[in-house]
């Protein structure tokens, strides 16, 4: 990562009037205002997102699990990875949105996968720094970030959502095994991304549910919420993710890049944080999409080599196998193979203490597919 970074000295990354400088990012990468905004292509890999999950309640007691992830592709390598075509136009903004709602107590997951193509004036409002994700049919994700608070209002045939996040201030930067502050290794050597991830958002709001019958559920619903800005260039599209939300407050967040590279973040109740890797990712099970029919790990294990809120084992265990995020028509390169379609599982489990044996919290994991991970039975990277 080292060698990588210093070779990209003359490498800068600008943002209206600010520059960063890849061998300088402690310098000034700006504030997490700033870096909410649409970012401008670097190379031909230029990349990144806005992402937030949340495990909420409603006024009963029934859970729900929410997603929204909007992939911003400013390369034009990435762009053609989406719609076919390179496209060097910076102002032209291919956005991969998928949006999911897993209401667990009636078993239904809704997923919403649409490829939005946008003129950056129309994705971006200065401002009111607030994005704006429509396909100008029948998506459109309102969402912006101002002082302590988001707002989000969503709309598509499945669902609308009212939304306001408060204490989203509360951040914490990434930082690589050098030291390099709000920068990680985005697993090639040469893949790199700027990363802050917002751990403890409070959720609040209106979420409604449009029944295949025709009718309606409308309910008000409340919990975490987890917000990522994550911007650089990479062609890595394929890990494994895991964030813990433990009951008082504590993060963690775990990732494990295809090939075996990890960047992990603790942050306990108090605010201390830790990074760390070598981290042992048990596969406790497997489980295939619907569309692409391809499998991933479901169910995990993880043996820490410090300790998590006292304990150095936790499992998860997930709440359900239908949260998959999938695009047919992506292709993507892993281990010097082409694969075709593109899988990842996204959803909620329960966190469990091993030493204890009590759920301490709840986990969101992605999972993605096991030709480019590795990861499945007998393969090399399965543990």
């Amino acid at each position: 990562m080292k060698e990588a970074v210093e070779s990209m000295k003359e490498k800068e990354y600008t943002f209206q009037s600010r520059k960063f400088y890849v061998n300088e990012p402690n310098k000034d990468k700006g504030s997490i205002w700033e870096n909410w905004a649409p970012h401008a292509r670097m190379s031909a890999k230029s990349f990144g997102w806005w992402y937030m999950t949340a495990y909420v309640h409603d006024a009963e007691g029934n859970p729900y699990f929410l997603f929204t992830g909007n992939s911003d592709h400013m390369g034009e390598n990435m762009k053609e990875r989406m719609i076919g075509e390179k496209v060097n136009d910076d102002n032209r903004r291919i956005i991969g949105h998928t949006n999911t709602i897993a209401d667990y107590n009636a078993d239904r997951v809704i997923r919403v996968m649409r490829l939005p193509d946008l003129p950056l004036e129309q994705m971006y409002d200065p401002e009111n720094n607030k994005l704006h994700i429509t396909n100008n049919e029948d998506v459109s994700l309102i969402w912006d970030f101002k002082g302590d608070t988001m707002n989000m209002k969503y709309d598509c045939p499945e669902s609308t959502w009212d939304f306001v996040m408060t204490n989203a201030s509360d951040v914490v930067w990434h930082k690589d095994k050098h030291g390099h502050d709000g920068l990680i290794q985005q697993g090639a050597e040469d893949d790199w991304s700027f990363y802050y991830c917002l751990p403890n958002c409070q959720l609040s709001g209106t979420l409604t549910i449009n029944n295949e019958d025709g009718t309606k559920k409308s309910v008000q619903v409340s919990g975490r919420a987890w917000v990522d800005r994550q911007w650089g260039d990479f062609a890595s599209v394929h890990w494994e993710w895991a964030s813990y939300r433990f009951n008082n407050g504590a993060a963690m967040h775990l990732y494990s890049f295809a090939g075996g590279h990890q960047e992990g973040l603790y942050r306990d109740a108090e605010g201390n944080v830790q990074y760390f890797d070598n981290v042992i990712v048990r596969q406790n099970g497997y489980a295939k999409s619907e569309i692409c029919k391809a499998w991933t790990s479901w169910g995990w294990t993880y043996e820490f080599p410090i300790e998590i809120e006292g304990s150095k084992q936790f499992t998860v265990r997930p709440k359900s196998n239908k949260e998959f995020l999938e695009f047919p028509s992506m292709t993507s390169e892993s281990f010097g193979k082409t694969i075709k379609g593109f899988v990842l599982f996204e959803g909620a489990g329960e966190l469990v203490n091993d030493t204890t044996g009590e759920v301490v919290g709840i986990s969101i994991n992605e999972s993605g597919d096991i030709r480019a991970m590795k990861n499945g039975p007998y393969d090399t990277y399965q543990k």
